[in-house]
């Protein structure tokens, strides 16, 4: 009784609003109630009662298309029955609402008849002026302006009903119009909405983490995505774009363990990024273990490994798998750790051959680094060639802008260079400059403007860098001894330096000297970095200096192996095996350089020439 109560209550309030009023008021209350108790075959017996004497009341007739529509689903009949119900009252709200509804349904029957929608909107407009706080009309308006491509109106009339109250389907609806509309921040707010009434709502958790992924903002993504995770750890495709959204965010702890809950042998590019994350996290073994896994015609895993073999200093490595990077995917990427490489390997020549190729191409110049400015003016240094050096200069200025750090001063210092002024430590501000600036001066065999320039440095800044290039300089000019007593000084002041270690040990092999000492300073910083090609040559240098030559032919063999391409290490090895009577196996070693086109091919095509005479006359005299 006291839902009746309530029931009269609430119908008495609608048609307060309403023009006309059912005759039969009482019955009407009853079957809405009726129908309201789900109790439709009761309520069609009481519609039926009352037409009998009111055949014309609208209201009745609504309820009874309404009833038979639900009990025997005749759509048709009920239209029929709402059409007379509508000739009687045009604006009664919810004969227009039923109208629009039933078309609706009929349409999505047949999505060819577009007519439909749009008398639905005309009912439902209708309906809204009979009774504007029917809140089902304003809803289902907004689901046929969707459907007719109005986007912007239909969400105009989900804002009108969510004032009302919040309804999750409206903010659906009002997100795909958002999404076909081009507004992705309305269209996020409108899920987010979403989320509100259901937070583990995997539809929408799936698209705001697609969503976040396609603004680039990952951290993001992957906090929508760790969710639908969660829920379903066995779905593919879920865990998948949770770890794209992981990787590209640099989350790359949480993106390991994911990758282990994940099955991801089938997927080149996972495999490819969990291998960039462990190399990140110089993890270097398992990377390479999961690169053998990719399909060899990768591109990507190519570049990959290169860039792991350069974190492990092995270079030619690096060039190896440069090598197997087609033309069509030479991208920045590429560019950038072949510049590297080659300029370590001092492949300047083949570098600067590359360069000149792709100079015009403003993409590829843009994107460059200015780590990779600086490769391209070592290469230039390294061949001697710095005439067009200041015009190189200045297109990585023009076209790396504010990115170009230091080019501005580096330029004005090169000019200062060819114009014979001094060159003074305290007017370079940036430190790279000053290493850059003594390569040029070196290339030029400006040793005194060099020196001059390192010792203020050194002055200046007592940086054990600094130092080292000083040194440099003097063993350039073989002034070993003067190398010597700097360089000794240093060691003292950092013991711990390996690289300031090896450069001493080597600088009293040269000259032959205290070769006991060099060798204990030498097997430290080989115990550091056992595969270091730099490392290993010293060794064997020593050894060979002290006539233990055997030893000497397998650490600097070993030496070989890692950087084949490195002038003194083939020099030293070919000394080695020349004074093992061993001049035949001398020949490959020049080949193998000569066939990459190292810069001093001239005198090493003359010195193959001359084992070869000598491999020749040796055959001649074992014949004779």
């Amino acid at each position: 009784m006291k839902k009746l109560v309530f029931f009269t209550l609430i119908c008495s309030i609608t048609f307060g609003l309403l023009a006309l009023k059912p005759s039969h008021y009482e019955d009407y209350i009853i079957i809405k109630y009726l129908i309201n108790l789900g109790e439709l075959d009761n309520a069609r017996t009481v519609i039926d009662k009352y037409l009998k004497t009111s055949p014309d009341d609208p209201f009745i007739l609504t309820e009874k298309a309404f009833v038979l529509k639900n009990l025997k689903n005749d759509r048709t009949e009920a239209l029929k029955i709402l059409s007379r119900a509508a000739e009687i009252y045009p604006e009664y709200y919810y004969a227009n609402y039923l109208r629009a509804s039933f078309l609706l349904s009929e349409y999505f029957g047949d999505q060819t008849q577009k007519e439909l929608l749009h008398k639905g909107v005309e009912y439902l407009k209708t309906a809204i002026k009979d009774n504007p706080d029917h809140y089902d009309s304003y809803y289902l308006l907004g689901v046929l302006l969707n459907e007719t491509g109005k986007h912007k109106e239909s969400n105009s009339y989900f804002e009108k009903l969510n004032r009302m109250e919040e309804n999750p389907g409206a903010y659906f609806y009002m997100a795909y119009n958002h999404h076909q509309l081009g507004n992705e921040d309305a269209e996020i707010k409108a899920y987010k909405k979403l989320l509100e009434f259901d937070p583990g709502d995997p539809r929408v958790l799936k698209i705001l983490g697609q969503l976040y992924f396609k603004k680039r903002e990952f951290e993001k993504a992957a906090k929508y995505l760790e969710q639908l995770f969660q829920q379903a750890p066995e779905d593919k495709q879920t865990a998948m774009e949770y770890l794209y959204s992981l990787f590209f965010s640099g989350d790359t702890k949480t993106f390991l363990e994911v990758s282990k809950q994940v099955d991801i042998s089938d997927s080149p590019m996972m495999l490819y990024f969990t291998a960039a994350v462990l190399s990140r996290a110089q993890k270097f073994d398992q990377a390479e273990k999961l690169l053998a896994k990719i399909d060899k015609k990768d591109f990507r895993a190519h570049l990959l490994k290169a860039d792991i073999a350069i974190r492990k200093s092995n270079y030619f490595q690096a060039y190896q798998a440069l090598k197997k990077v087609g033309d069509a995917h030479k991208n920045n990427v590429y560019y950038s750790l072949f510049f590297d490489t080659a300029a370590r390997l001092g492949l300047n020549r083949k570098a600067l051959e590359v360069f000149e190729e792709i100079r015009d191409n403003k993409n590829l110049i843009q994107a460059f680094t200015i780590n990779d400015c600086f490769n391209i003016i070592i290469c230039h240094t390294g061949l001697g060639k710095t005439e067009n050096l200041i015009e190189t200069v200045q297109l990585f200025r023009e076209q790396l802008k504010e990115r170009a750090l230091g080019l501005g001063e580096f330029s004005r210092i090169l000019k200062d260079i060819e114009e014979g002024k001094k060159i003074k430590a305290a007017h370079i501000e940036h430190g790279a400059n000053f290493f850059l600036i003594s390569q040029v001066l070196k290339s030029k065999k400006q040793y005194n403007r060099a020196l001059a320039l390192a010792k203020e440095r050194v002055d200046q800044s007592g940086e054990e860098a600094d130092v080292m290039e000083l040194v440099d300089i003097y063993f350039q000019q073989e002034k070993y001894v003067t190398a010597e007593n700097i360089i000794k000084k240093q060691l003292k002041m950092n013991p711990k330096s390996v690289e300031t270690a090896n450069f001493y040990a080597y600088i009293l092999a040269v000259q032959g000297k205290n070769l006991d000492q060099a060798l204990k300073i030498s097997a430290i910083a080989v115990k550091s970095e056992p595969d270091s090609p730099a490392y290993l040559d010293t060794y064997g240098y020593i050894l060979f200096k002290m006539g233990r030559v055997k030893e000497a032919e397998e650490y600097l063999r070993k030496a070989y192996d890692r950087e084949p391409l490195e002038k003194d290490i083939i020099e030293h090895l070919a000394e080695c095996y020349s004074h093992s009577g061993k001049d035949k196996e001398i020949i490959p070693l020049y080949k193998k350089a000569l066939a990459e086109d190292v810069d001093f091919k001239d005198k090493l095509e003359k010195k193959l020439k001359e084992v070869q005479k000598k491999v020749n006359e040796t055959k001649v005299e074992n014949i004779n």
